[in-house]
């Protein structure tokens, strides 16, 4: 090898070197743990995630999610969406950053953060807190903006394989997280089925005083094939959206009327429920609803679901 090669072989060599320890090493390793340790590993022992939207000092938005035996809830009285806290546990504990920030971008992104982001906080079972800030996601879209609590450094983080940003899993709204549950019946156990209406020639009442008996409505039999085609399409319904914070005052409003139906359904041994259902002028493919219960909450039902529900006195009396 002449001189002049092995100056030249010399010389990217050491721009190898450089590269690996000043750039992929600032990328992938090397990094403070105190300013990059993001994730929650074992998110079994979380007991507390609160959730604040933050724009400058002032609170948008707030939202606490606990664990109470082995179930999570939110803001204290809320059941959540199984699948949300799932995936958002899987968030926290796989979280890795990506690659740190160039100081000129550090000032901007700090700055940009202090006016608009996610305040994070994790409280452990053990009693420790861990505490980082969400910001807008990076513009490749494949990473979020991040800072640890007490770090000087911003960092890009993401999850390893997929390919996306990570702040639209830190939502401070509670319809994102609410369970839209409003009920559910078990039609073979059903003992009780009424509805009565505005009108009343399309109320009725359908019961049975055991489940092995025929269902009869005023005295009469009515055909089992009819109340077992019927009835088979009876089971949970879920609401189209919670409104009652989204609308305050709208129930009350709503109940100083009589309502356009209720719904009264009753399996053996259990309490009967009832729920209120208003015909939505605006939207009739919806209906306002609440369930009859010591914390009603008011619901968006639509008519594609709950239909099934709101048979009249004629359905019971056809042929066979």
């Amino acid at each position: 090898m002449n001189r002049q090669n092995f100056i030249l072989l010399t010389i990217l060599i050491a721009l190898g070197v450089v590269y690996y320890f000043g750039i992929y090493t600032r990328k992938t390793g090397g990094l403070d743990p105190e300013e990059t340790n993001f994730a929650v590993k074992d998110t079994v022992h979380i007991q507390d995630i609160v959730l604040l939207h933050k724009q400058g000092d002032k609170t948008n938005r707030k939202l606490t999610l606990s664990r109470k035996n082995n179930n999570w809830i939110l803001n204290d009285s809320l059941r959540v969406v199984p699948a949300k806290i799932s995936l958002f546990l899987k968030t926290l504990s796989l979280l890795e950053v990506r690659e740190p920030l160039l100081e000129k971008a550090q000032k901007n992104m700090i700055t940009q953060l202090g006016k608009d982001r996610v305040e994070v906080e994790i409280k452990m079972d053990n009693g420790n807190i861990k505490k980082y800030y969400v910001g807008s996601s990076t513009p490749d879209n494949k990473g979020t903006f991040m800072l640890l609590e007490g770090a000087q450094n911003m960092y890009i983080v993401h999850i390893p394989g997929f390919k996306g940003y990570l702040n639209s899993r830190y939502s401070t709204v509670v319809g994102d997280w609410q369970e839209r549950f409003l009920f559910s019946v078990n039609p073979d156990r059903l003992i009780l089925y009424k509805v009565i209406y505005k009108n009343q020639e399309k109320s009725f009442m359908l019961n049975r005083k055991k489940i092995t008996d025929a269902w009869e409505l005023m005295g009469k039999e009515i055909p089992k094939e009819l109340t077992k085609n019927i009835f088979k399409e009876f089971g949970q319904v879920n609401a189209e959206s919670i409104l009652e914070k989204d609308l305050p005052g709208k129930r009350k409003e709503l109940s100083a009327n009589a309502p356009d139906a209720e719904v009264w359904l009753q399996e053996i041994d259990k309490s009967p429920i009832k729920i209120n259902i208003y015909v939505r002028s605006d939207k009739p493919d919806l209906y306002y609803a609440w369930l009859e219960e010591a914390n009603p909450q008011l619901v968006s039902l639509q008519e594609y679901h709950f239909g099934k529900y709101l048979q009249t006195r004629d359905t019971w009396l056809r042929k066979k």
